[in-house]
């Protein structure tokens, strides 16, 4: 299976912050399956995306995963609606798409509603506390590239 483990706020919305600070919170984690890659030994990657799709809901009928939403409508639309909603994104899938494993295809798109950075966290600086910043940065193709030092908000709890 293809999909995203989550942390659902009190509203019911995927929320990564909650995610990260799981021994914090008490929201439940819930699986999204997305894909279904494979079944009983058969390699479904080549099949569309509906058949895989059509699988997937068969296999997660009677389980505690949940399966992805297909929505409907115009990509205008959809994007309006997942905006309204508050939630990071969307990714458009073509109904007759194989999954190509590591490769990136134009038939997948995804698209960021919120603007933002991925970071990693690489080192820190030590402290008067446990330490005074965490220094992050980014991948730039394999190469971590050093960003800045991150300061404020961190408590000897957290």
């Amino acid at each position: 299976m293809d999909g995203e483990i989550v942390a659902l706020d009190p509203k019911g919305s995927p929320s990564f912050q909650a995610l990260q600070n799981r021994s914090t919170t008490d929201y439940p984690i819930v699986f999204y399956a997305f894909d279904l890659l494979n079944r009983d030994g058969t390699d479904l990657r080549t099949e569309p995306l509906s058949t895989r799709r059509a699988a997937l809901k068969e296999v997660v009928a009677d389980s505690n995963i949940r399966l992805s939403s297909v929505l409907p409508g115009s990509a205008e639309q959809v994007v309006t609606a997942v905006r309204n909603l508050g939630l990071e994104g969307v990714v458009a899938k073509r109904i007759d798409s194989s999954y190509r494993s590591g490769d990136r295809s134009s038939d997948w798109q995804k698209l960021r509603l919120r603007r933002g950075q991925e970071f990693v966290i690489g080192g820190y600086r030590p402290g008067m506390h446990p330490f005074e910043s965490v220094l992050v940065g980014y991948y730039e193709g394999k190469k971590l590239m050093f960003a800045s030092k991150v300061r404020p908000g961190f408590r000897p709890a957290t």
